[in-house]
This record gives structure tokens, sequence and C-alpha cells, in this order.
């Protein structure tokens, strides 16, 4: 996740989109396939969220509009 999230985090929300992964996967980096990334741009309204997780109540976002697109 850490490697999708780089670009939208970078260019989208000034670096500050963070992934709870441990390690980091080597998706693109791979020579056993090749791997298209396509970003479309989607107007939609995010919404505040507190969701229940393993380590308690914790703030989040969602875009219903993103979603139905992607």
């Amino acid at each position: 996740q850490e490697d999708i999230c780089e670009f939208p985090s970078k260019e989208f929300y000034g670096g500050k989109l963070k992934t709870k992964t441990s390690t980091k996967p080597k998706l693109f980096l791979t020579t056993a396939r090749e791997t298209c990334i396509v970003f479309g741009h989607v107007e939609g309204k995010e919404k505040s969220l507190v969701v229940r997780t393993e380590h308690g109540n914790e703030n989040s976002t969602a875009n219903l509009e993103e979603a139905e697109e992607a």
C-alpha cells in the first residue's frame, strides 16, 4: 500500500497520506509482469469519520463519489 499511496500523498495531500503497513511491499519492482497505474480525477466531497480499529477509535475520511468511480 505504501507504493500505491506514495504519488497521491505527495501530489494531492502534501505528503500527509499515511498507510499502516509494517513492511514495504515490492509490488512495482517485480520483473515477472508489467504493472499499469491509472489516476483519474473525480469531483467529490470528503466525509470525516471515526472508525473503530484494533488500536481504538481513529479519525478517517471517505469520499463516496471516488469509491463509486473506482
